[in-house]
């Protein structure tokens, strides 16, 4: 908090100090990478993506949504993770999980799986994490990957 003295008019100094308040946000800067497993995948096989934020700090974040769009070439099956929900919607789907809170240092990881019903060619899928707090780098928010398909399931 700091005071400001005005001048009037006349010249003469205003009595009355004015009071302004100001909040600054702490900074975070999250990191995401995404990691398709297997690759080459399947017809009929489960192809695994683990999405893992890092929060490089040097403050913790608020309110962190991670959102996947999955491939078309593939059926959702779940998606998990070890603190806040998850929950895939649509077709192809789009996977949503969010979290309250990830303090500075830590990781937070989610798991989504589904079959893949394509017979050749490439699964590409993107991941993209927000949060309410002031992000200092939004070019490491996003993670790509691409999966091979080949041959049948079991």
């Amino acid at each position: 908090i700091f005071e400001v003295r005005g001048v009037n008019a006349e010249g003469l100094v205003d009595s009355t100090p004015a009071t302004r308040s100001f909040t600054v946000d702490q900074a975070t800067n999250l990191g995401l990478t995404l990691v398709a497993t297997p690759d080459p995948v399947k017809r009929g096989s489960t192809l695994t993506y683990t999405a893992r934020v890092t929060n490089l700090g040097p403050s913790g974040a608020a309110d962190l949504v991670l959102s996947q769009a999955l491939p078309s070439g593939m059926s959702f099956d779940s998606a998990t993770t070890g603190a806040g929900s998850c929950i895939g919607s649509g077709s192809p789907a789009t996977v949503r999980c969010s979290m309250g809170y990830l303090g500075a240092g830590a990781t937070w990881t989610a798991t989504v799986r589904g079959t893949v019903t394509a017979t050749k060619g490439t699964l590409a899928s993107t991941a993209v994490v927000t949060t309410s707090s002031w992000d200092v780098d939004l070019g490491n928010d996003a993670a790509s990957t691409s999966t091979n398909i080949g041959g049948k399931g079991r």
